[in-house]
């Protein structure tokens, strides 16, 4: 279906979660690119979430990996920032693309912001990408497009479709 909506013009991106099992499998260069052969789909079109947890260590393994991925031109974004072990190292060690807020912090966006905006503030000074995650009110979206977020995910903006609804709801677009 996405692959699909970029031929008909839709510049689209899925995020995949990935798990450190995943990462690390010996063959996963290899099976991103059987993917993206396979099904036509731009690289840039395929983000993988991973947690910041998986980043936690001095794993060269890791780093290797993802910097693979990287250069074949898939995204790497951090899924659910700040609710892991958050050493800020890895920022810029590891290939990153994006940080998505965990919505934890965007659910205080209105009596306890500091941490969003740090996040946010953060992602500027290093040049990544940021979404905000569980977006459910006119408030939190103002609040956080005043801020400078790129984007942002969330009931406000639609609750889980099917992938034919979805593909319904972009063709009427």
């Amino acid at each position: 279906m996405l692959f699909r909506s970029h031929a008909r013009g839709h510049d689209l991106r899925i995020s995949v979660n990935f798990s450190a099992r995943q990462i690390q499998a010996p063959d996963m260069v290899e099976r991103m690119d059987e993917v993206l052969a396979r099904s036509g789909c731009p690289p840039a079109a395929l983000e993988m979430e991973i947690t910041e947890s998986l980043l936690a260590g001095e794993d060269l393994r890791m780093r290797e990996q993802l910097d693979s991925l990287s250069q074949r031109g898939l995204r790497i974004a951090i899924d659910d920032f700040g609710t892991g072990y958050s050493n800020l190292a890895y920022l810029e060690r590891f290939p990153l693309d994006c940080l998505k807020i965990d919505r934890s912090f965007v659910n205080q966006l209105e009596t306890r912001p500091a941490i969003a905006e740090l996040i946010i503030s953060m992602c500027k000074v290093l040049g990544l990408e940021i979404v905000a995650e569980g977006v459910e009110t006119d408030g939190q979206l103002d609040w956080l497009r005043a801020q400078g977020c790129h984007h942002y995910q969330g009931f406000l903006s639609s609750p889980a479709v099917s992938a034919r609804r979805f593909e319904s709801l972009l063709e009427a677009a």
